[in-house]
Formats: structure tokens, sequence, C-alpha cells
């Protein structure tokens, strides 16, 4: 098991509570284990649907729906990781005390969810690597390489996950920061709710999608908070937690709102493949 900060052993710990001896940490690393992992593509997707024919939300709505339903997710998932630290135990274990052995249903289907969600983000980092070396890399070798690395990641454990995020959230903080700057000004603010379809429902809608997302990162709340001490301030891991994620999906799925603003609206299909290739 780490000992500390920076202490990058295998970690060999399994699903049982952590010793209170080996408790460890800053809560304010909840914020960049938080952060970096919704700075994706997915994040970015969601914030385009807003404007498609089917919501037809104009930009303030969108944004509006957006910033809710990510309060309401992001909340939720403070309160889990508040567990981490009381318990020792990461989300799912911990849910059989309160479930007993019925969990093993819906823990069943997160794994399925986890493999669906992790090839997708090993589809896109495997046509990044083929980007950036000129097609010298073919794009089956770059998904085998980034599928590696990231089960490696896992498997190491703790102590590297956090360690990764928090770097992870500085280099991809600085390419969205970039990104940002070249979108917004083409972004259509005046764009508003389609008359006939957007309205209340539409609203709630997008906001239940957008809460819908956050909210899949519940199974692993206390999860990346339970080697923290018991002592941890629970105001401090709410708080990190919820801006985390609050913040670094706010803004991905705004600047996918803003570039699907930019492009206007039309047939569904069309206006996907256009904003996956403007925002790709």
């Amino acid at each position: 098991m780490p000992k500390g900060e920076g202490d990058l052993v295998l970690e060999g710990h399994g699903i049982e509570p952590v010793p209170e001896a080996n408790r460890y940490g800053s809560t304010l690393r909840l914020f960049t284990v938080w952060f970096a992992p919704n700075l994706a593509p997915a994040t970015f997707f969601l914030g385009t649907l807003a404007i498609l024919p089917f919501i037809g939300l104009g930009f303030w709505t969108g944004f509006a729906a957006i910033v809710v339903g990510n309060v309401i997710g992001a909340a939720l998932v403070g309160v889990l990781s508040v567990m981490g630290p009381r318990t020792g135990l990461a989300q799912i274990p911990l849910s059989r005390f309160p479930f007993g052995k019925s969990i093993v249903v819906p823990a069943g289907i997160n794994w399925l969810a986890t493999i669906a969600w992790d090839a997708i983000n090993s589809i896109f980092g495997a046509s990044a690597v083929v980007v950036l070396t000129g097609g010298a890399v073919p794009f089956p070798a770059a998904l085998v390489v980034v599928v590696i690395l990231q089960a490696g990641l896992g498997v190491l454990g703790y102590e590297w996950i956090h360690t990764f995020e928090k770097y992870a959230s500085v280099g991809l903080g600085i390419l969205f920061v970039i990104v940002t700057v070249a979108a917004l000004p083409k972004a259509n603010f005046a764009l508003a709710d389609q008359a006939g379809v957007a309205s209340l429902g539409s609203f709630v809608l997008m906001t239940t999608i957008v809460t819908g997302f956050v909210l899949g990162w519940a199974v692993y709340a206390s999860d990346y908070s339970r080697y923290l001490p018991p002592a941890a301030p629970p105001s401090s891991i709410f708080r990190n937690v919820f801006l985390g994620i609050l913040i670094s999906c706010v803004w991905m799925e705004t600047l996918g709102l803003a570039v699907a603003s930019a492009l206007g609206s039309g047939n569904p299909m069309e206006q996907i493949n256009g904003v996956v290739g403007a925002g790709f």
C-alpha cells in the first residue's frame, strides 16, 4: 500500500477497508482527480445536444441546463465522496452493507458500462496518436498501446491515479484553454430557442441528460477518497469534488455548445457529424 503522496508503489490492497494507520493525503487532491477525467471528447459532445432539433434549446437556455444539471450531479458525487475517509472503502463494496448481495446486479451493469466508456475513450486516444505521428503508427497498434497504458494505470492503483490526474489537469487544462480561445469568438450567443420545439420539457430533458452523465461517476465516488484520514473535513472533501466536476464539465459542455451554435441547426445526423468534425 502507498504510505504517502508520491509513493508510487504497486497497490496490492484489495477491496477491504484501508486501515486507519495507512491513511494520508490532502483533500485538495480530490479536485484534480475529478477535474482531469472530464476534459474529454465525450463531455464536449454532450454540450452539442442542447441545440439539436430534438431538444431545440438556444445558447443561453442550453447553458442554463448545463449548469443546473452539473450542479445537481456534482453535489451528489461530492456527498458520496465523504464516505471514503469514514469507511476506508470503495463505493461498490461499501454498497454491500445496505443492499447485500443484490448489489451484484448494478455492479455487473456498471462493469459493462465501464468497458464501453474505456472503449470510446481509447478510440479517441488511438486516433490522436495516429494524427500526432502523421500516420507513422497505424490505428490498431495505437489502440493496443493506449489500452495497455490505461489498464496499467488502473492496476498500479490509487497513488498512481492521483499523481497522473494531477499532471493531466495541467496539460489538458492548457490544451483546452487554447481550444476555448479559438472557438468562443465563433459561437452564436444570440442563438434562440427553436419555435414550437424548445419548452420546459426540453430544458428538463437536457438537464437530465447532463445530470445522468455526471451521476455515472457516483459508483466510484469514495474510491478516490478512501485513503484520506478519517478526520478529513467533510466540507473540504465535498467542495473539492464538487468544484472539480462542476468546472470541468460546465467548461467542456459549454465549449461543445459554442461549437454547435456556430454551425447552426439542421438534420440531426448531419449536425452531429458536423459538430464532431469541427470539434475534433
